[in-house]
């Protein structure tokens, strides 16, 4: 096998706390995987917004040109300064299509782009709890017609049941440059169908020079599936479902129970030994 040379980690029920927080922990594990020459990036469905207190945690933030994270289920590859490297927009008539669908459904909508995120209800399900998640407010109006570069819509809802039935329905609604995948039991992402973890898990790798063996990538739900197929080594949290966990190579415990800092730990650093550096 060849040395693991950089780790691709989501963020929500993996890299952070239930409560969004990024532990002492899991600091220090970034700074190991740094020592032994292990570059380190995440993946997110936030907005690039919602990315800067992560950034900043592991001081990953700064002027570097590289890929340290992306935004969107990877539909927005970020810098340092966390400025999109490349950005996927959702196709006008996908958003459109989506934000009808899910209105008759009577699931709360939202719509993300690059700078802002939308609501029409500021007091529907989650949205308080988003604004905590990502650190900053949503731009209340009447309707979402005009808005234009969408980089993700959001279905939240209360009740799971629901948003997986709209996650069947919707797709029959959507062309093939469009997807929907729950990223929370309690979140439906619409994104580009090229706005997934799997293609920035690609696009870090060319950008790093790396082959996809050499990468590793851990994550705890189906949008993360598809970085999780192709990475060299794969590891699904221990507060993942069934599914996730049959398709990868080896699970770690719980984002309540420092599962990211455990995973680098027994499964990265151990074959990461004597990596070349990814860094100058």
């Amino acid at each position: 096998m060849k040395p693991i040379r950089f780790l691709v980690s989501d963020v929500d029920g993996t890299l952070v706390t239930p409560d969004k927080l990024v532990t002492r922990a899991s600091v220090e594990a970034v700074a190991d995987l740094h020592g032994a020459g292990v570059g380190f990036a995440f993946v997110s469905s936030r907005p690039p917004k919602g990315l800067a207190s992560i950034a900043q945690a592991l001081g990953l933030d700064g002027d570097d040109d590289r890929p340290v994270a992306a935004a969107f289920n990877g539909g927005a590859l970020l810098d340092a300064r966390l400025k999109p490297l490349s950005f996927t927009a959702l196709p006008m008539d996908d958003a459109r299509a989506a934000i009808e669908h899910l209105a008759s459904l009577a699931i709360d909508t939202w719509v993300f782009t690059l700078d802002t995120w939308f609501v029409t209800k500021p007091d529907g399900h989650y949205v308080a709890h988003e604004e905590h998640t990502v650190g900053f407010g949503p731009r209340v109006v009447a309707s979402f017609d005009g808005i234009t570069g969408i980089g993700k819509i959001v279905g939240s809802s209360a009740d799971p049941e629901l948003l997986r039935r709209a996650e069947d329905t919707l797709a029959s609604k959507l062309s093939p440059a469009a997807r929907a995948l729950r990223s929370q039991t309690y979140y439906l992402d619409v994104t580009h169908a090229d706005a997934n973890k799997g293609a920035a898990l690609r696009a870090i790798a060319a950008h790093e020079g790396l082959a996809l063996d050499e990468i590793a990538a851990i994550g705890d739900m189906q949008n993360d599936l598809s970085m999780l197929e192709i990475a060299g080594l794969s590891i699904a949290m221990g507060n993942a479902p069934d599914e996730v966990k049959a398709a990868t190579d080896v699970a770690t415990t719980s984002n309540r129970d420092e599962g990211f800092a455990i995973a680098v730990k027994d499964f990265v650093l151990p074959r990461a030994r004597h990596a070349p550096s990814t860094r100058e």
